[in-house]
């Protein structure tokens, strides 16, 4: 792990611009009578070259003018482990040295490293304290100093280097994110295997959890969707409280965090165990456009190339099934697909389970090593102004999504073990 991280500073400090210094604060810590969390969530960059998982931390990076470099910690507790990776840097390069100071040192030591700088790198946080506290400090630094031309030039986020070093993942991170799907995969199994009428929605997340928990996942990668019936239309459902329902269809997306990486799944089932007629026309529609994804799925291609083909699949389906009586072309050009596909057909993944901040991910080009979901959707409303919706499909909402690494060749699914086919479900679920 020394090389690991080495590695992750050293791809930083090349895309520095020289006499640039990157700051990143850890995340605070919330006292639980003051905020309902779960779990300490760490500030993603600075877990990502640290792999410190505590508050009170604040990270610096400085590239000078004769390309030496300098990785700096103001700590607040001593970490043997986090001296022992970094104390190593030197020996894989002398050109990096490392220094630790204790975090009461920040406001008298913190002027030295950031005057003169040509260009600051802030990891812009989630918590706005982190923000207010650098931005204050800043200008209580510029009111002091009387010699403007000390201070940087600029302040840059530092995701706009961030999202090209984190996208592509080492062979220690696939390995981990594997285990992260593998895990999610066991979990969704799980619950297919655990629904059934009368219960409720969150009963389904209880197993999912129950089976991240076990395998010392100690928070999900995200709040789990259990969306049955109409609420599988809301794209972000997060009640959970909902009772399961004889012919409804039940939407699990949910993923686990495994060592500070993720992994999203979702799987789309009926509640009494058996597709109706309609739903199993609807769901296979969605199988077939998540498997022709699947084979645009490799280097050079992106999201927006595969999104394209996705509307297009979806508007010829709203045709063929008759969900509604247009025209292919009545569909395409009034983009009425929208009414019944709002989202994007996948995303990077990676600390995040959207792994990308600064720009669009639709038209990057994939490349071997990068991690994505694929997750078409197809969700039918009862009704849309001024669009009649077949009745006897309303209501019936299905998403299939998969966490896919892209290879050389194509694709690796990494949880291709849950089952997807009508006949998988079905024989799974009654077994």
């Amino acid at each position: 792990m020394n090389k690991e991280y080495y590695y992750r500073c050293f791809n930083l400090i090349k895309k520095m611009e020289k006499d640039s210094i990157s700051i990143m604060f850890s995340s605070p810590f919330f006292d639980i009578n003051l905020i309902n969390i779960c779990s300490y969530k760490q500030d993603s960059n600075l877990f990502y070259f640290t792999g410190y998982l505590k508050s009170c931390l604040l990270f610096l990076v400085l590239k000078n003018n004769d390309l030496s470099s300098k990785i700096i910690f103001f700590i607040k507790e001593k970490d043997e482990k986090l001296i022992n990776i970094f104390s190593k840097f030197n020996n894989f390069n002398k050109m990096i040295s490392v220094v630790f100071y204790d975090l009461d040192k920040i406001k008298c030591c913190l002027p030295k490293f950031i005057l003169d700088k040509n260009c600051v790198y802030y990891s812009y946080s989630n918590y706005l304290n982190n923000d207010l506290f650098f931005f204050q400090f800043f200008y209580e630094m510029s009111s002091i100093f009387k010699d403007k031309k000390k201070l940087p030039k600029k302040i840059v986020n530092l995701n706009v280097l961030m999202d090209d070093i984190r996208i592509i993942k080492s062979k220690y991170e696939q390995y981990i994110i594997r285990k992260s799907s593998y895990i999610s995969s066991l979990a969704h199994l799980r619950a297919m295997k655990y629904c059934k009428i009368g219960i409720y929605e969150y009963d389904l997340e209880n197993e999912i959890l129950h089976e991240f928990y076990s395998h010392k996942c100690i928070f999900p990668a995200f709040k789990s969707i259990i969306a049955s019936g109409y609420n599988g239309r809301e794209l972000h459902y997060v009640n959970n409280n909902c009772l399961l329902k004889n012919n409804d269809m039940v939407i699990v997306d949910s993923g686990c965090n495994y060592k500070g990486y993720t992994s999203d799944i979702s799987r789309t089932y009926p509640v009494n165990k058996i597709f109706n007629i309609y739903q199993r026309r609807v769901y296979n529609l969605v199988l077939n456009i998540f498997n022709e994804c699947l084979l645009l799925l490799k280097p050079g291609n992106s999201f927006s190339i595969i999104n394209k083909k996705v509307i297009n699949l979806i508007s010829v389906g709203l045709v063929d099934l008759k969900i509604i009586y247009l025209k292919l072309n009545d569909i395409l050009n009034n983009k009425l697909y929208k009414n019944f596909y709002m989202h994007n057909i996948g995303h990077y993944i990676g600390i995040d389970v959207h792994d990308m901040f600064y720009k669009n991910e639709n038209d990057i080009n994939f490349e071997p090593d990068m991690i994505v979901t694929i997750e078409p959707g197809l969700y039918i409303p009862n009704s849309c102004e001024n669009l009649f919706v077949s009745e006897k499909y309303r209501g019936i909402n299905v998403r299939i999504e998969d966490t896919i690494l892209i290879t050389e060749q194509g694709h690796e699914n990494l949880t291709s073990n849950v089952h997807k086919t009508i006949q998988d479900i079905e024989n799974y679920m009654n077994s």
